[in-house]
C-alpha cells in the first residue's frame, strides 16, 4: 500500500508537470481562495492585536465613564443622563475605594490660526490627570497642570500632526507659540510625543486645553464628553463597584451613566473583529468550493483523455482500488499545491497590510494548518467522482476508446 501511494505521488507530479499551465490555472481557484482566508483571518489577528496593544497601553486598570442610554422603543435608544462638572467634582472629592485618579475631558472642534495658517482641528479641554490616565507622554515643555485648570488659563499642549497643520513642521518646538483658537489668543505650553495607532493616533491632531477653560472660552457649559477613572492595581471589579454605587445616588438614576472597564473594551473588541474576520473568511471560502468545482472539472477531463492508459493498467492487473487512489491523490496533489501557494501568497499579503497599516504582522500556526487542510480537504471531495468513474471504467471498452 505504501508503495503504491508513492507511486501514485510520483505520478500525478508526472500528470501536473505534463500540463504546467492547465494544472496552474485549475489551482488557480484554490490558491485564491486560501490566500484570502490567511490573509483575512491573518489581518483580522494583526488588526485585533494592534486594538488590544494599544487599549492595554492606558494607564492600568482605567474604567471609562460615559452618559448612559436607554431603550424607549425596539431599535431607538435615547440618551438617559449628562455627565455635568459638578459630577467630575463629586468624584474627585470622594475619594471612592480603589481608586486612584479621576480625569475627564470634553470634545469638540474649532478653527485655530497660527500666523497665516489656519485650519479646523479637534480641541479637547482636559483635567491635569488626563495624559497620565492615558499614558500620553509629553515630548517637550508641559501638560496642562492644576493651576492652569484652577485658574481657567489661555495654555495648549498639541500632538506632532497638530503641530505640523498649524507650523508646516512635525518637528517644530512650538512651545512659548500664541495661537488662536476660535477669537481667544492660547499660549503653547507643551508638545505630546506621537501616538499612532488605529484607536489612539487621533491624539496627534488633538489640541488640548484646561477643561474650565475650553467651557469658559471655546465650547460653552455643555455635558463632559466622559470621566476616565484610573482604578488601584488589581482592585478594577471593587473601583467600578464603589462608582457604580457612588453615581447611582449621585445621578439618582442607575440608566443615566454607563460604566466600561479595559478589559471590557479588549473583550469587546475581540469578540467584534472576531465575528467580522469569520464573517469575511466564511465569504473568501466560496471560492475554495469554485476552485474544488474547477478541479473536478479538469480531473473529469483527464479521465477522459486517459481511457486507454486506465484501460491498459487495468488489463496488466490493477485493482479498482489502484486506479482510484492514483486520480485522488492526483486531485489532492492538485489542490494541496494550490493551498501551499494560497499560503505563501496569503502571507505576503498580510505581511504588506501589516506594514502599510503599522500594526503586527500575525500568522498564527492554526490558520496555515486549518486553510491547508481545508484546501487538501477540497481536492479529496470533488476528485473522488471522476476517480470512482475512472476506477469503474470496464477494461475491454477503455482499450478500445479513441
Amino acid at each position: 500500500m505504501i508503495f503504491t501511494l508513492v507511486e501514485a505521488v510520483r505520478m500525478a507530479f508526472s500528470s501536473l508537470l505534463a500540463n504546467k499551465m492547465r494544472s496552474f490555472l485549475t489551482m488557480l481557484g484554490v490558491i485564491i481562495g486560501v490566500m484570502s482566508v490567511v490573509a483575512l483571518v491573518s489581518i483580522g489577528h494583526g488588526a485585533t492585536r494592534a486594538v488590544t496593544d494599544e487599549i492595554s497601553g492606558f494607564a492600568a486598570n482605567v474604567i471609562f465613564v460615559g452618559p448612559g442610554y436607554r431603550q424607549v422603543a425596539p431599535g431607538i435608544w435615547q440618551r438617559a443622563g449628562e455627565l455635568q462638572l459638578s459630577h467630575l467634582e463629586a468624584l474627585q472629592a470622594a475619594r471612592l475605594p480603589g481608586v486612584l485618579q479621576v480625569a475627564a475631558d470634553m470634545q469638540g472642534t474649532a478653527s485655530i490660526r497660527a500666523g497665516n495658517r489656519t485650519t479646523p482641528l479637534p480641541v479637547m479641554g482636559a483635567t491635569a490627570e488626563w495624559a497620565q490616565v492615558m499614558n500620553w507622554r509629553v515630548d517637550r515643555g508641559r501638560f496642562i497642570s492644576q493651576e492652569d485648570v484652577v485658574e481657567a488659563r489661555p495654555v495648549a499642549v498639541m500632538g506632532p500632526q497638530a503641530i505640523e497643520q498649524l507650523f508646516g513642521d512635525p518637528d517644530f518646538d512650538p512651545v512659548g507659540q500664541v495661537v488662536t483658537i476660535g477669537t481667544d489668543q492660547f499660549t503653547v505650553v507643551g508638545r505630546m510625543a506621537p501616538k499612532d495607532g488605529m484607536v489612539t493616533g487621533g491624539f496627534d491632531r488633538l489640541v488640548v486645553i484646561p477643561l474650565t477653560t475650553a467651557r469658559a472660552r471655546v465650547m460653552g457649559h455643555r455635558p463632559l464628553t466622559e470621566i476616565i477613572v484610573a482604578a488601584a492595581t488589581d482592585q478594577t471589579q471593587l473601583a467600578e463597584g464603589s462608582l457604580r454605587n457612588y453615581l447611582t445616588q449621585l445621578m439618582n438614576d442607575p440608566e443615566a451613566f454607563r460604566l466600561e472597564s479595559q478589559q471590557q473594551i479588549l473583550d469587546m473588541v475581540g469578540q467584534v473583529t472576531g465575528i467580522l474576520t469569520i464573517l469575511l473568511a466564511g465569504i473568501t471560502g466560496i471560492s475554495l468550493l469554485v476552485g474544488g468545482i474547477g478541479i473536478m472539472n479538469i480531473m473529469l477531463v483527464s479521465v477522459t483523455e486517459r481511457t486507454r492508459e486506465i484501460g491498459i493498467r487495468k488489463a496488466l492487473g490493477a485493482k479498482n482500488s489502484y486506479v482510484l487512489t492514483q486520480f485522488v491523490v492526483e486531485s489532492v496533489t492538485l489542490s494541496g499545491l494550490g493551498g501551499l501557494l494560497g499560503i505563501g501568497l496569503g502571507a505576503l499579503v498580510t505581511w504588506a497590510v501589516a506594514q502599510v497599516g503599522d500594526w503586527p504582522f500575525v500568522i498564527e500556526g492554526s490558520t496555515v494548518a486549518l486553510a491547508f487542510s481545508f484546501s487538501a480537504a477540497v481536492g479529496l471531495f470533488f476528485g473522488i467522482w471522476p476517480a470512482r468513474r475512472a476506477a469503474q471504467l470496464d477494461p475491454i471498452e477503455a482499450l478500445r476508446y479513441e
